[in-house]
């Protein structure tokens, strides 16, 4: 053999050897590189499932918070609301649930309309979370109606905290539907993986494993990140390769493929290219530079469909002629092929949602958007794409989002609303940024979601309206209404008028039954201090009725008032109590006069009887001295005039204590005439009662009668002075009637009538002292006597 040939020879088992070892290398980078990509593949395809079902819980989310605000449901009328619900949810799958804390339902649409509805275990962990106004999504967990499912729950607040919970309950087969969709290959599984690492579905096998763990694996990998690609080994025993993703939710999303897939694929390249190798040295010598030039070619076919592989574009794989070769060539435009099918799904599942879906890059350029920004900003996507968001955004708009923007790029999940702009004006709109972490730790860019709430901002604005019109309502009541949420009545709220008629701070709670009671008093008709229990919205709360119900209650500055109401039940649709109102009207001025008149009444027959005594005393002593009759009549009619005086009087005072000074005026001006000119009257304010004022009255008119017949009176230059005044402790009264200028007086050998008036009924009714004395120079009347609470000083 020549030195060329041997060269020659040489020089191509040279290549040979070159180009098998250049072989080997671009199989093991082909094999490599497909093995990422492949995983790439399953990563993509986590994300995209993690995506869907998130995009699902949250879609649950929003329909939940536009009927939080319903109605129906702030009144608690739970049959109205459960008719619009049904109208939203109320398939085999997927239902809405309202609930307590106690674990009772009042509405579920999966059930009949009007149905019992049984009661579950408390949720105590959902309304942990409730209570501080949060969404809760559930782990799997055991429902009253399946035996499996799983909830998104929002709170219905109430006092501070949440009141009952709105859920939609859903089965874990109600995930498949959603796996289905993502079209994954029966060659690899997907896995639904809860917050606490339970299985809450599965593409493969579910009957078997859901609600059993997750492999122990898996569950530390998901402790220590949130997403990558790792060897494991699947529930059946399996070796797989599993990529996995925790979402915002808690959930945890998984898509397998068994190892043996790839190993078998990997072990048919090697074969491959030992095949290729051995059929290289065969034909070494007679082929060494068409197989050197058909090689060249093929590595430079392969990197082309490599590189089409590794990103979109660039030109399709062309076979080389090589089997192996254009196996893995093929193999990469296949892979190619099903990441943009998936990309391609993956787009038309985004462009189907009615919110705005958007990836940005570190350097906060678009490098994805859904159709829906053409529909709101009245641009093509092209001229969109890989622009920064400082040139797409008004320059207001970028500086009011730059700080969200680099909080999620920073790391953070960041949730806010804003105004959005739109083609047809500005709306209300709810963000979401998500950044997305890589398998190492480093935030590669971020998600970010902008859904339309104008709607639920307008009926949440009109439900408001609702809420400030009923309120008005209430408060312009005149009655006193009184609202018990709950069967115990430990909580009692009341409009403005019964604040006011109970004399509280508005926001007091009105409830006896609480541990914090007021500090009032009720008492019944019958003046019976009432128990909690007992009152009408408490008795109303146990399902009895109250109507026209009379009650004293005693206020904590220890004035009393009246009140007349009913009280009646609140009931659910299902005729059970959940609470009662009351409204009552203050009857305190209607009881009052109710009392005054009974007072009146009682005084009237008191006093009509005493004047009846009266007038027949009268009429005894005027007729019984045997003087003519027209002189006894015409005294007898002068007393009555006199008593008559006196009631008048007593009259205009609504018998009530009367001043002495009017008793005398009125009765020296009834008696005299033109004569009460020389009568001086002087004295202070004194009070009397009606009985002892019609007494003064009678003596006066004596007094003044004698004193025209006999006394100073009698002639034109005779003067009387009638003076009083009050002094010691208890006050007495002391009264005297001096005449003077007229003719001497003589004291009578019989006393008449008046005078045994004067000096024993008047002394008898005022419990004192009348005297009566004749001196020549004018008579003198001295009266003392002690004056009853309330008379002196009036």
């Amino acid at each position: 053999m020549g030195w060329l040939r041997q060269r020659f020879v040489l020089a191509t088992g040279l290549l040979l050897l070159l180009t098998l070892a250049a072989a080997g290398y671009v199989v093991r980078e082909i094999n490599l590189l497909a093995r990422q990509r492949a995983e790439l593949q399953l990563l993509d395809t986590t994300r995209a499932l993690s995506q869907v079902v998130e995009g699902q819980l949250r879609q649950f989310e929003s329909m939940l918070k536009a009927l939080e605000g319903d109605e129906a449901l702030q009144r608690e009328d739970f049959a109205a609301f459960d008719r619009r619900a049904r109208a939203l949810l109320s398939g085999p799958d997927a239902w809405i649930v309202v609930g307590d804390r106690r674990g009772r339902q009042f509405v579920n649409t999966r059930l009949p309309a009007g149905g019992q509805l049984r009661t579950g275990y408390p949720p105590t962990k959902a309304f942990r979370a409730l209570d501080r106004g949060r969404t809760h999504i559930c782990d799997l967990t055991r429902g009253i109606v399946t035996p499996q499912i799983l909830c998104v729950d929002v709170p219905v607040m109430g006092n501070g905290r949440a009141k009952y919970h709105l859920s939609v309950i859903f089965k874990p087969s109600f995930l498949q539907a959603i796996i289905d969709r993502q079209r994954i290959p029966r060659s690899r599984f997907a896995t639904i993986i809860d917050s606490s690492g339970i299985v809450v579905w599965r593409s493969a096998a579910p009957e078997r494993f859901v609600g059993g763990p997750a492999t122990a694996d898996l569950r530390e990998a998901l402790a220590r990140s949130g997403e990558g690609v790792k060897e494991s080994v699947s529930l059946e025993g399996i070796p797989t390769v599993a990529s996995f993703s925790r979402s915002a939710s808690g959930y945890s999303f998984v898509v397998a493929v068994p190892r043996e897939q790839l190993v078998t694929y990997r072990g048919s390249l090697l074969r491959s290219g030992l095949a290729v190798a051995g059929l290289l040295v065969l034909l070494a010598l007679a082929l060494a530079l068409f197989l050197g030039s058909r090689l060249s070619n093929a590595i430079t076919s392969l990197s082309m469909a490599a590189n089409r592989f590794a990103a979109r574009g660039g030109a399709a794989f062309r076979p080389t002629g090589i089997p192996e070769v254009d196996a893995v060539g093929t193999a990469l435009e296949r892979a190619a092929g099903e990441r943009d099918a998936n990309e391609e799904r993956l787009r038309d599942i985004t462009n189907a949602l009615p919110v705005l879906i958007s990836y940005v890059d570190r350097e906060q350029r678009f490098r994805f958007l859904n159709r829906t920004y053409e529909e709101w900003f009245g641009r093509t996507l092209e001229e969109l794409l890989d622009r920064p968001l400082s040139e797409v955004m008004p320059p207001d708009m970028y500086r009011e989002r730059q700080p969200w923007v680099e909080r999620a790029l920073a790391g953070e999940t960041v949730h806010y609303e804003s105004v959005f702009p739109h083609r047809d004006g500005p709306r209300d709109t709810t963000i979401l940024h998500l950044p997305h972490i890589g398998a190492d730790g480093t935030v590669l860019g971020m998600y970010a979601l902008v859904q339309d709430i104008t709607p639920l901002k307008r009926v949440e604005a009109e439900l408001r309206a609702s809420r400030d019109r009923f309120a008005a309502v209430l408060d312009a009541a005149p009655a006193a209404i009184l609202i018990a949420t709950d069967p115990s009545c430990e909580t009692i709220e009341g409009n403005a008028a019964a604040y006011r008629m109970m004399r509280v701070e508005r926001g007091t709670n009105l409830s006896k039954s609480s541990t914090l009671a007021p500090t009032f008093r009720v008492f019944d008709a019958e003046d019976r201090e009432l128990a909690p229990h007992e009152l009408p919205v408490q008795r109303a709360a146990r399902g009895e009725e109250s109507w026209m119900h009379e009650e004293r209650v005693e206020l904590a500055d220890g004035r009393s008032i009246f009140l007349l109401g009913n009280a009646v039940p609140l009931r659910r649709h299902d005729g059970s109590v959940q609470g009662a109102v009351g409204a009552f009207i203050d009857i305190t001025e209607r009881k009052r006069a109710e009392q005054h008149q009974k007072l009146l009444v009682g005084e009237l027959n008191h006093r009509v009887k005493n004047t009846l005594a009266i007038v027949q005393a009268l009429a005894q002593q005027s007729f019984r001295d045997g003087r003519p009759v027209d002189a006894c009549r015409a005294a007898f009619e002068a007393r009555l005039a006199a008593l008559a005086a006196a009631h008048s009087l007593l009259t205009r005072q609504s018998w009530e204590q009367t001043d002495l000074n009017r008793i005398v005026e009125t009765s020296v001006q009834a008696a005299l005439g033109s004569r009460a000119a020389r009568v001086v009257m002087e004295g202070p304010a004194v009070s009397l009662r009606p009985q002892t004022a019609v007494s003064v009255a009678m003596a006066i008119h004596e007094l003044c009668t004698n004193a025209v017949k006999y006394g100073a009176l009698s002639n034109e230059v005779g003067h009387v002075r009638i003076r009083w005044s009050v002094a010691g402790e208890p006050p007495q009264l002391h009264l005297s009637w001096i005449e003077q200028g007229g003719p001497p007086v003589q004291e009578p050998v019989s006393r008449g009538f008046g005078s045994r008036m004067i000096e024993r009924g008047l002394a008898a009714e005022l419990g004192g002292v009348a005297r009566l004395v004749f001196a020549p120079s004018g008579l003198r009347f001295e009266l003392s006597a002690p004056l009853g609470e309330g008379q002196a000083n009036a």
